[in-house]
């Protein structure tokens, strides 16, 4: 039944977006929450468990909704791993021979760069590494306010250090998933 709902209300987005001329990315299945297990779980929503995507419903969802890009439960999680994620790359390999559609990956922040390049082979078309930026951006932050007794200056002085951390996990990233960034 939720898998016919989710199909439904994909396909009424997708049906009010395109007009528009705006893209819509849909998922199947909960990929799991890296925040999950702390005190706050009840109060977010962060849920400590994933449901892995068979793909025999990949199949089902994309026919019914008539979708065009997926993301599809294969171990990952939204946000930083605290543990290493089972990434179940045979789903992914299994989704995309069965599915008419692109596959791309919530959760990519961390997880194992060998999974990860066995997913681009099997035509991973996205990437989500949101969070890994996020937590190179925080630690580089933290390191120019703990070195600075005079807060007063300018916010852009404060980005430099920042900014260059963020830019080298996006060219380790981009170097990883096949491309040289031009250099």
């Amino acid at each position: 039944k939720f898998l016919a709902e989710n199909a439904a209300l994909t396909r009424q987005v997708i049906d009010v977006m395109h007009c528009r001329g705006i893209s819509v990315k849909a998922e199947l299945e909960h990929i799991g929450d890296a925040e999950a297990g702390n005190e706050e779980s009840f109060l977010t929503g962060h849920f400590d468990t994933t449901v892995y995507t068979e793909p025999k419903n990949a199949v089902e969802f994309v026919e019914k909704s008539r979708y065009g890009t997926l993301t599809i439960s294969i171990g990952t999680t939204h946000g930083v791993y605290h543990i290493a994620p089972q990434l179940q790359i045979n789903l992914f390999s299994e989704t995309n021979v069965v599915s008419s559609v692109s596959l791309d990956l919530h959760g990519g922040s961390c997880s194992q760069e060998d999974k990860i390049r066995c997913a681009i082979k099997h035509d991973l078309v996205k990437i989500n590494i949101s969070s890994e930026i996020m937590v190179a951006q925080h630690g580089a932050m933290q390191k120019v306010l703990n070195g600075t007794s005079n807060l007063d200056f300018g916010g852009t002085t404060a980005c430099v250090d920042t900014e260059k951390a963020m830019r080298e996990v996006m060219i380790r990233k981009i170097r990883l998933f096949g491309s040289n960034c031009g250099r």
